[in-house]
Formats: structure tokens, sequence, C-alpha cells
């Protein structure tokens, strides 16, 4: 499995794309054998962002994200939004998986995660 784990080329992607890539990168390549279910890593990957939740929250809410609750992030800010966050992650999930999640819990919004916002 190919994947560019660049918060640039992330950015770009889909929700349903990142949930493609977080799912594949959880689960690994596998045997290859069997039939093929193409949405198995899409939900997998949405059942484990809800099952590591307060984990991640842990670890992203704080002072360094809630400099971008309380301020409007541009397109620049928006990837640093994307580095802090995926900082915050990298020591608990590893680069490639803690870019993935850090750019769907942006775009989601950190407002909603850090529970400056109604769920």
């Amino acid at each position: 499995m190919s994947l560019d784990a660049d918060p640039r080329v992330l950015i770009g992607k889909t929700e349903d794309e990142l949930l493609d890539s977080l799912g594949q990168v959880l689960l690994g390549d596998g045997l290859g054998v069997g039939p093929v279910d193409p949405y198995r890593a899409r939900r997998f990957a949405a059942k484990w962002l809800i099952e590591w939740r307060d984990e991640i929250r842990k670890h992203v809410c704080g002072k360094a994200s809630q400099q971008f609750i309380d301020n409007e992030a541009g397109v620049a800010d928006r990837l640093t939004e994307i580095a802090v966050v995926a900082d915050a992650l990298a020591g608990v999930l590893g680069h490639p998986t803690a870019n993935i999640v850090a750019v769907i819990l942006v775009r989601r919004g950190l407002a909603k995660l850090c529970g400056s916002e109604a769920d």
C-alpha cells in the first residue's frame, strides 16, 4: 500500500477518501484472499475514530488547539492547525495515522471535538 501522508496532499481529499486511507493504515494490507469489501476500511476507520475520541481529545484539546478554536483559520492557518494536531497525536498514533486523523479533526472542527461546540 502506498499512502502519501503529507498534510498538503491529504487536505485535498474528501472525508470518505480520508477514512479509506485511515482504515487502510489501521488494518494493513491483509492477505489478499477472499471477497473484497470496498467500504470495509472506511467503516473500520469511522468506528475507530469514535472509539478513540476520548484518547484523541486528551492529546489534542488544550492551549495549543485553543488558539485555533478562538480564531477562524484561513487556508494557510489550516495547514498550521493540522500540523499542531498531528504533532500532538504523533507520539500516540504514529505519523501517517496522526496526519490523516489531524486533517479529519480539523475539517470537522476542533471546537466540536474539544467541547466548545455541541456534538
